[in-house]
């Protein structure tokens, strides 16, 4: 049997980074990622050690990234009785695909228009009539 998702969207908020008690690295986050109908769907991911650090320090609200990853399925009860089940992905591999900086920059055209260098045709070109010669073949 697999188990394994592989998503691309956009970041929900700031990623936080937290320590559990053994000083492990974490960060939890949503991801938005648009279905087949062109709606958005919200996906909780969690993403450890190293890549949670880098992950923290590198990408913000809005970074474009690709999550691959397993399903997992926490399941708890309410103070009321209720059983609840939460999916969520615990990522395996994230790939920065932008980040809030880069995005930013991509939205601003540069609306300088391009000029072509000016060339003076004007002069007459006259061949050397002993190019024959010079040539290797």
């Amino acid at each position: 049997m697999v188990n394994e998702v592989f998503l691309m969207g956009r970041l929900g908020k700031d990623p936080e980074v937290k320590y559990t008690q053994a000083q492990k690295a974490f960060c939890q986050f949503s991801l938005a990622v648009e279905n087949y109908k062109g709606e958005t769907d919200w996906f909780e991911i969690t993403v450890w050690d190293k890549q949670a650090e880098n992950f923290g320090k590198y990408c913000k609200k809005g970074s474009l990234i690709f999550v691959r990853g397993s399903l997992m399925v926490d399941t708890y009860t309410t103070k009321d009785g209720r059983q609840v089940r939460n999916t969520k992905v615990a990522a395996r591999e994230i790939k920065f695909l932008s980040h809030q900086q880069n995005a930013q920059q991509s939205h601003k055209r540069n609306t300088t228009p391009y000029v072509a260098p000016q060339t003076d045709f004007s002069t007459d070109f006259v061949p050397d009539n002993d190019t024959e010669e010079d040539l290797p073949f």
